[in-house]
């Protein structure tokens, strides 16, 4: 009767109304739902999120499996707008949707144990990780919400859109450089890391990338844009 959720690899494939995850036996059934996939992509060493019921047995018989997706986006900073009955915030103007499977932690002073929508007031500096659902909506579905301490900067991380030089855009969140904007690409030795602004822009296109700068109201004023 316990209600858990488990996460990682499925382990131990037998069928779709046989396998473990996380060392727990899992089984199926015509009422379970799934997010990301269907009970075909059900597989040895598929990553899953799953959520139900223990019965007897101590099976967990799973109402709901989530296939794991890429945290293509993530949101660091203070919320404009919070809705915990619709469970969706706002954030640098980007809509954010919680669903079941959001984990939420609070890594502030105040460090709550049971944490959830309904403790995150406007104003609170927040640290969201997601993805973009669908593609070009500018809508997120967080995957994590951790409430954090007040940051000296905001940043964005998500897909680069081009927009008009010497600016682009993140998701559908504009995002303006200026000439004491640094400009990097990750995972390169320094001093090979710094880049000008016309090669950030060529290679940029097609890439994750990240903002660090100061929120206007209207776009991200970037001091640092990096690609990851």
């Amino acid at each position: 009767g316990d209600v858990l959720e488990v996460e990682g690899p499925i382990a131990d494939f037998v069928s779709a109304a046989d396998f473990t995850v996380a060392g727990w036996d899992v089984t199926t059934t015509a009422t379970t739902t799934y997010e990301h996939g269907t009970v075909a992509n059900l597989a040895e060493g598929v990553s899953v999120r799953v959520k139900g019921t223990t019965d007897t047995a101590g099976v967990l018989v799973a109402n709901c499996i989530a296939f794991e997706v890429e945290n293509t986006v993530r949101i660091v900073a203070q919320v404009s707008t919070v809705d915990a009955d619709n469970g969706s915030l706002e954030l640098l103007g980007l809509e954010v949707m919680t669903d079941e499977f959001t984990r939420f932690e609070d890594d502030s002073v105040l460090p709550l144990r049971e944490f959830d929508l309904g403790d995150v007031p406007v104003g609170n500096w927040l640290d969201v990780r997601g993805y973009e659902e669908p593609a070009g909506s500018g809508s997120i579905v967080a995957t994590r919400v951790e409430r954090i301490d007040a940051a000296e900067q905001v940043r964005l991380r998500g897909p680069f859109q081009y927009t008009t030089e010497p600016n682009f855009a993140i998701v559908t969140v504009d995002v303006t450089t200026s000439d004491s904007t640094v400009f990097r690409i990750e995972n390169v030795e320094p001093p090979g890391d710094r880049l000008t602004r016309d090669m950030f822009f060529y290679l940029a296109s097609g890439e994750i990338v990240e903002a660090f700068g100061d929120w206007t109201g209207t776009a991200l004023a970037a001091d640092r844009a990096v690609i990851k």
